[in-house]
């Protein structure tokens, strides 16, 4: 909570033209799993605690993957690894992001 991402995930998310310097990770509250429209997990560890901890939320809360196109379910974090797994993730982050908006 309200930590920043580690240098190789900024790295990554530039070359990609975005800008996570001011960036904080954030918990999920009550509030905000009460008032979001849509919750998305990115693996299956975070949606069952979102389910166990929310369980007002379950119905709007899926996997970021079901919208994508890859078979492969939940997205792994790249924390602690080089900046290929940060730009892979990245950009499986926006192959379901675009699925979802086409």
């Amino acid at each position: 909570t309200d930590r920043p991402p580690p240098e190789t995930a900024i790295a990554a998310a530039k070359t990609l033209g975005i800008d996570l310097a001011g960036h904080r990770s954030r918990s999920l509250t009550s509030e905000t799993a009460r008032t979001a429209d849509v919750l998305f997990a990115f693996d299956t560890g975070n949606l069952r605690d979102i389910h166990a901890n929310f369980p007002e939320a379950s119905a709007k809360t899926f996997l970021l993957t079901d919208l994508g196109v890859a078979a492969q379910i939940g997205i792994d974090d790249p924390w602690g690894q080089d900046l290929a797994a940060f730009l892979a993730t990245y950009r499986r982050i926006q192959s379901c992001i675009d699925a979802m908006t086409t």
